[in-house]
């Protein structure tokens, strides 16, 4: 194979053939950019060239077109009687570096295509083929170039670059290259080879820690026999015991109780499976992206009526503290969130009104009933458009990360997951072929392979005879048989892809928390995480003193924190003279208020204060010093 150099103006048309060239130099790199690198001592020929504006085009004698490369930099240089000039291009590829992407984009959940798309609005070039197709959990655009943009998210995919220089379009395959039986061979065209292997990177048994204090670990998941770690026997066998640790701070300790919660599961009537109609709402599966986080959909509502909207019954624990964290985007209308025990209802103070994405945490609420029924529904008259993303119940008094099932079984995942990509060693390859005549035996093949192709390699001598892939090579443009190639095996880039697609995910997350901490309002919050006895108060009847030793309310919703409770009229009599008593309420008797001389009594885990009443003596009454908004 023989390659002749074009010289082309600014336009890209032809104006000279390069000739007198004394070195020519071609390194190609998988995702990487290539450089051709020639010197020539034709004086004639360098007036065509022109840095920034002049571009050399590769191609073989018989006609075929290895690219198209500008000209970066060229340097005239003289020895003794011989002048010459060194020219130096990289790939017309490499142009998207120079082209930013002007804008600030947050992506989450953005198929590949998309994101191609999204990057190349600012660039020449046109999309080709995406052949990437899993949605990537979270990528971030500001003001990069174009170049690195399509980077990440080849190095989010697996992905690897291509350009169609025919129709300008830039293409991301699963994999560029072919596999077409080239094999190098010892004593055949194999001048000389190199096997590496590196266990700098090597792990046999990974420890998984979550976040929370104390943190989660793999003890509780649901494969990993109460261990705290993974591991793979046969490759301690073989390399001895290397430990590492999986350390992932956005799990913590959780039981998602709802079913379906990131309904991504199966659809009937456009209604996600385990949930349930109330009212006449419309409803439908998104796919959409841009309208959900988690799981691979979500559920749009549309609704015309107060109450409309979807709900799930959810088994609970009677006496437990649990808390709520709901996510949704509005498009349209005011929507509730909220759950129904049977007796109580647990909801925030306003409704969500507005558009966008909002997190809905209902904190530190304790059943009075094994079934709970979660409710998202329109409030209040007109219309609503909204899509439910996920949906969380879980034991405790504060709102924790999101999880789908158990926290313990994802992080054992995500553990077998980095376990997996290194358990085995790195290992690379550099060979070296035989510099001789394109006719000579064993040439047709070994010469004709590019880069990303899969080759055949065997030394016996190096105990090599690997089928592997190209994923760097240098050709001596002069003499094509002369060529060094870099091989590789998949492992080094599956650790890489790994650790971009966890970084993608905790990195989303964090973009999550944010948009929750915005979305909730900062006084209500703090209280909740206060404990229950602390919560603001708030009762919607009347309390009222009608004796000198007693007292009597009616029936009405008393609202602590996030939880309204309905209150049957009552009261509480024959109080002693000359004596504070102590009014409490008391969420595991949530209909009523009671009693007591001990102020120490009055609160705790499920009480909380609600008034003081001091008395004197007949008949003057006594008097009430409410702690909270109350109508006396």
């Amino acid at each position: 194979m023989s390659y002749v150099v074009d010289v082309l103006d600014v336009s890209k048309t032809k104006v000279a053939e390069l000739t007198g060239m004394v070195h020519a130099n071609l390194r190609e790199k998988v995702n990487g950019i290539s450089l051709l690198t020639v010197e020539t001592v034709e004086k004639s020929k360098w007036e065509y060239i022109k840095a920034g504006i002049s571009f050399l085009r590769l191609r073989t004698v018989q006609g075929g077109l290895h690219g198209t490369y500008r000209v970066m930099e060229m340097k005239k240089s003289r020895s003794r009687e011989r002048p010459s000039m060194t020219i130096i291009t990289r790939h017309i590829l490499a142009d998207t570096a120079d082209e930013v992407f002007a804008g600030a984009v947050d992506c989450i959940r953005y198929v590949p295509t998309e994101l191609v798309n999204l990057a190349l609005s600012f660039s020449g070039f046109d999309t080709g083929t995406v052949e990437p197709s899993a949605p990537i959990p979270y990528v971030r655009f500001e003001y990069d170039s174009v170049l690195d943009c399509l980077l990440r998210i080849c190095s989010l995919t697996g992905g690897e670059l291509a350009l169609d220089e025919e129709h300008n379009r830039i293409d991301i395959r699963n994999s560029i290259g072919s596999a077409n039986g080239a094999i190098l061979r010892y004593g055949l065209n194999l001048k000389e080879a190199a096997r590496t292997i590196n266990t700098s990177r090597l792990a046999n048994r990974v420890y998984g820690v979550g976040g929370g204090n104390p943190p989660l670990n793999l003890s509780g998941a649901t494969s990993s026999g109460g261990y705290t770690y993974a591991s793979n026997v046969s490759s301690i066998n073989t390399y001895g015991l290397r430990e590492a640790t999986y350390h992932d701070p956005t799990l913590e300790e959780v039981i998602n109780h709802i079913a379906t919660p990131a309904f991504d599961g199966s659809y009937a009537n456009g209604l996600c499976e385990n949930w349930t109609k109330t009212g006449a709402p419309a409803v439908s599966k998104n796919t959409d992206p841009q309208y959900y986080i988690y799981g691979l959909a979500s559920q749009r509502v549309q609704t015309s009526a107060s109450g409309d909207g979807i709900q799930q019954d959810v088994n609970v624990n009677p006496g437990k503290v649990y808390s709520l964290l709901a996510n949704i985007i509005v498009s349209a209308g005011t929507v509730r969130v909220e759950v129904v025990d049977g007796t109580s209802v647990y909801k925030r103070a306003e409704a969500v009104t507005g558009t966008g994405f909002v997190s809905i945490r209902i904190e530190n609420w304790k059943p009075n009933n094994s079934t709970v029924t979660v409710k998202i529904v329109q409030e209040g008259a007109g219309s609503a458009d909204f899509y439910a993303d996920s949906v969380q119940i879980d034991e405790g008094a504060r709102v924790k990360p999101f999880t789908i099932g158990k926290s313990a079984d994802t992080l054992w995942d995500r553990t077998v997951e980095y376990l997996n990509v290194h358990k085995d060693p790195e290992i690379t390859y550099e060979v070296e072929l035989v510099d001789i005549q394109s006719d000579s035996p064993g040439m047709n093949a070994s010469g004709n392979f590019g880069l990303g192709d899969t080759i055949t390699v065997i030394d016996s001598t190096l105990d090599l005879n690997i089928e592997t892939r190209v994923m760097e090579r240098t050709i001596d443009i002069l003499r094509p048989r002369s060529i060094k190639v870099r091989l590789d095996n998949p492992m080094r880039s599956l650790v890489d892809i790994l650790d971009a697609l966890r970084s993608a995910q905790k990195e989303g997350i964090k973009r999550t928390r944010a948009a929750m901490a915005e979305s909730s309002t900062a006084a209500e919050t703090g209280s909740t995480r206060l404990g229950f006895s602390s919560q603001t108060i708030r009762f919607y009847g009347t309390i009222t003193a009608d004796s000198w030793n007693g007292i009597s309310w009616t029936s009405g919703t008393l609202r602590i924190g996030n939880a309204y409770y309905a209150i049957s009229a009552g009261s509480a009599t024959d109080f002693t003279g000359s004596s504070t008593y102590y009014i409490y309420f008391d969420r595991t008797n949530p209909t009523t208020f009671g009693s007591t001389t001990d102020m120490d009594s009055a609160e705790g885990e499920d009480r909380i204060l609600v008034l003081a009443v001091t008395t004197t003596s007949s008949p003057t009454f006594c008097s009430i010093h409410p702690l909270g908004i109350i109508h006396i």
